[in-house]
């Protein structure tokens, strides 16, 4: 890990974003944009021969200590990285602000469609184990009731945008 004098040596953070206070290497010229987009969405930075998450990055500079457990974007843009948009959790309330996979065919999140009965079953993960919530007629009661579930269970963690809970 880099010290966090070192840090304050090389970066800033505006608006969000970090750059570089003086150029780390020939090609990369100070005041610029320090990093580059991962294959998921998230900013990376090489600094010393290390690899690092930007937002990790930031956090460590802000709150002057590296993140102790993972850091949740809580509106789910993996590049904002404003401070007041990062938040320190554990694993277990990040994955609860996941969005919906991609290989999802309900179109809802902790829903699926159980075709040997016809009908609509609810689970939600927690603490690694399926917990069903049950089967329904409907994807969007089935969803309904995986919703009430996520509050109960993951309170200000649980995905807002991509389930339509307000």
């Amino acid at each position: 890990m880099w010290s966090k004098k070192e840090l304050r040596e090389n970066f800033y953070i505006k608006d969000g974003d970090l750059y570089w206070k003086k150029s780390p290497a020939r090609r990369i010229k100070s005041d610029t944009r320090a990093g580059g987009y991962d294959g998921y969405g998230y900013r990376k930075v090489r600094f010393k021969g290390k690899l690092h998450l930007v937002h990790r990055v930031i956090w460590a500079i802000h709150h002057d200590e590296w993140p102790n457990g993972e850091i949740d974007h809580i509106n789910g843009i993996k590049d904002d990285n404003r401070i007041e948009n990062l938040r320190l959790v554990t694993s277990q309330q990040n994955k609860a602000n996941t969005g919906i996979r991609s290989h999802n065919t309900s179109g809802f999140r902790g829903v699926s469609y159980y075709k040997r009965i016809d009908k609509y079953r609810a689970t939600i993960g927690v603490d690694g184990n399926h917990i069903h919530l049950g089967y329904y007629p409907t994807p969007e009661e089935a969803s309904r009731v995986y919703k009430e579930t996520t509050k109960e269970w993951f309170g200000e963690f649980r995905r807002r945008l991509l389930c339509g809970i307000g």
